[in-house]
């Protein structure tokens, strides 16, 4: 099935959407990171989480969500970042990151900032894509950073 055949929503990321569909966001989360979050990872308050957050909705089925907060003034920072499996390779994984960017553009972000383990090399050549820049490595993860300017 190509992705023009699919139905794309973008829901929000709120204590009440946690709950709903908090079996499903675990499911993903567990086969897609390199480290376990459960329920209480999700609910944790984040400045503007609930504002630059989302699930994603294909078909009306949960199939991935990205966690973002405001860190500085200048800079949202991408806590979570996670797509089903059965989606990545598709293309959709680039519909996410640019729904997290534009969503981080809204509150006049000038930096979009992640951090990724060093031997995540999918991970690493995707952010590389959108033309993130190596800030420094500690504690065997790549910080990151975007300049959205």
């Amino acid at each position: 099935m190509s992705n023009n055949n699919l139905s794309f929503s973008f829901g929000g990321l709120n204590k009440e959407s946690i709950n709903k569909h908090i079996i499903s966001l675990l499911e993903i989360e567990r086969h897609t990171s390199f480290s376990s979050w459960d329920k209480k990872n999700f609910t944790v308050e984040l400045e503007l989480k609930d504002v630059l957050s989302f699930i994603l909705f294909i078909d009306e089925e949960v199939a991935g969500f990205s966690i973002l907060s405001q860190k500085t003034k200048d800079c949202v920072h991408l806590h979570r970042f996670c797509l089903a499996k059965k989606w990545q390779g598709r293309g959709i994984g680039k519909i996410m990151m640019a729904e997290s960017i534009k969503r981080a553009k809204t509150i006049k972000a000038s930096y979009f900032s992640l951090k990724v383990p060093v031997d995540n090399q999918q991970g690493l050549n995707f952010y590389n894509n959108f033309n993130f820049k190596d800030l420094f490595i500690q504690d065997d993860y790549f910080f990151k950073v975007l300049c959205l300017m």
